[in-house]
């Protein structure tokens, strides 16, 4: 169905021959849509992007298939792969609410590249602890001056209101 509309809004405002348009619409053979490995500028083959995705669904962070791919394609072009816009059809069982999760928030808060020695300020508990005293009224100085003044003012900030420690709930 959206097919023939985009069809019949592409014909009804001319856009093919007097727009933007480079096809007439929809999703039918001899269209000169070239998808995958048929369109002249992919980067990659089909081999590559089963690859990425097969570690997209195994949980490894994107830096690390980044390093993988970096002399192939831009880092754009990876994430439209990374993040299932283009070449849809390869593993899109992959492309699951918990995947998507987990890339949007464990990979960056536990990858060991993120964090320059990758040990914590804080337990979960402290964090958990901390975020209950500012989610019950002490302001973010209070609650700083409470568990942590010697560490710097944006570290506790960032922890209690959830801009860092993002997998602790």
């Amino acid at each position: 169905m959206l097919d023939d509309l985009e069809k019949y809004f592409i014909n009804y405002y001319d856009s093919y021959k007097n727009g933007y348009n480079a096809t007439k619409g929809g999703n039918e053979v001899g269209n000169s849509v070239h998808k995958g490995e048929t369109n002249g500028r992919a980067l990659l083959n089909k081999e590559d992007v089963e690859y990425i995705r097969e570690c997209y669904n195994e949980h490894i962070p994107f830096k690390i298939i980044y390093e993988q791919y970096k002399d192939k394609i831009s880092k754009r072009g990876l994430q439209k792969i990374w993040w299932f816009e283009t070449w849809k059809d390869i593993h899109p069982e992959y492309h699951t609410e918990e995947n998507k999760y987990w890339h949007s928030h464990q990979a960056k808060a536990n990858a060991p590249e993120v964090a320059a020695n990758n040990k914590r300020k804080f337990s979960a508990e402290e964090v958990r602890q901390m975020r209950e005293e500012y989610d019950n009224g002490l302001t973010p100085k209070e609650v700083w001056l409470k568990y942590a003044p010697e560490l710097a003012w944006g570290t506790v900030y960032n922890a209690i209101t959830r801009k860092t420690y993002k997998d602790i709930k």
